[in-house]
């Protein structure tokens, strides 16, 4: 039997981003330390204004706005379709990447994970 662990948020460790524009409450990942050496990562990011995001290269990322109006984002030359409160959006961790808020800060979801490391079942 799999034992259960209860992640509170107030004991997610709060971590810089990597390019230093703000920070996430890292819920839990699978390895590493830091922003190092990690197949995946869950954390939650508040975002106040518009700008760039960090790049994970290896990596893919899969983010959701979980609260404000939602944000456009800016994938290597690209503008998305609005991304609105629970709408899931992908892209390459090695995209050159920059939001654009719709109405204010938002918080948002993030999964990042190695794809060489794991895949859909």
């Amino acid at each position: 039997m799999s034992q259960l662990t209860v992640l509170r948020a107030a004991s997610y460790p709060r971590m810089p981003w990597k390019n230093g524009g703000g920070s996430t409450e890292e819920i839990t990942r699978d390895a590493g330390v830091g922003l190092d050496g990690f197949g995946w990562r869950l954390s939650i990011a508040d975002i106040a204004e518009s700008g760039g995001f960090s790049t994970f290269a290896g990596y893919q990322r899969i983010i959701t706005v979980l609260q404000g109006a939602g944000m456009t984002l800016h994938v290597d030359g690209q503008t998305t379709r609005p991304l609105l409160p629970l709408d899931p959006f992908a892209f390459s961790g090695e995209s050159q990447v920059a939001c654009t808020l719709l109405g204010g800060a938002i918080r948002d979801f993030n999964l990042i994970y190695a794809p060489d490391r794991y895949t859909a079942r």
